[in-house]
This record gives C-alpha cells, structure tokens and sequence, in this order.
C-alpha cells in the first residue's frame, strides 16, 4: 500500500528554476541569452513554458547554469506531464490508483 506520496496541484515551468539560478550566477537575461546564442524573446518563452527544453538546450544549460542534461530534461519532462494530467483532470488518486 502506497502512503504518504507526494501529489502537488500545480505546475511550475522549468524557467522558474532557470530565474533562480541566473540570480545566483549574476547573469542578466541578455548575458544568458548571448551565452546560449539566442534572441532575448525565445529567452523569455523559455522562462514561461512556451518554449520547451530539449536535449540540445539542455545541454547548454547544464554548461551555462549547472546540473546536468539529464536534470533539465527530467525538468521539462516533469512541467509538461503535470500539465498533461491538469488539462486532462487527473488526481494523483487515479493516477496512482489507489483509494483513501
């Protein structure tokens, strides 16, 4: 029997952790962006959620901010499952199957 398991109701996109980091580094978005050789704007959707991370970004990521690839796509994976079940309706109940 499964107790106790974690099921947050809200989604927070990969670029909220992104934000933090370059506040730690220093980093201004501009910099950021010149560092990932992107426009600002694309930047900006990555921060939202529009914009997805993929394995070449994550990549740079891992280079620029820290952690690693695997983190950053676990990430984005993460963001967009969580979105996945909202729009769907799911509970952590049905989707881990189990009753109170």
């Amino acid at each position: 029997m499964i107790k106790n398991r974690y099921c947050p109701d809200i989604s927070s996109p990969p670029g909220e952790t992104i934000i933090d980091m370059l506040r730690e580094s220093g980093l201004t978005l501009e910099q950021f962006s010149k560092l990932l050789n992107v426009e600002v704007i694309q930047i900006k959707h990555l921060i939202n959620g529009y914009l997805s991370i993929t394995e070449p970004l994550a990549i740079k990521l891992a280079e620029i901010l820290g952690s690693n690839e695997e983190f950053w796509l676990n990430r984005e994976f993460n963001y967009r499952q969580s979105l996945l079940e909202e729009s769907y309706g799911k509970s952590c109940k049905r989707l881990y199957g189990y009753l109170e």
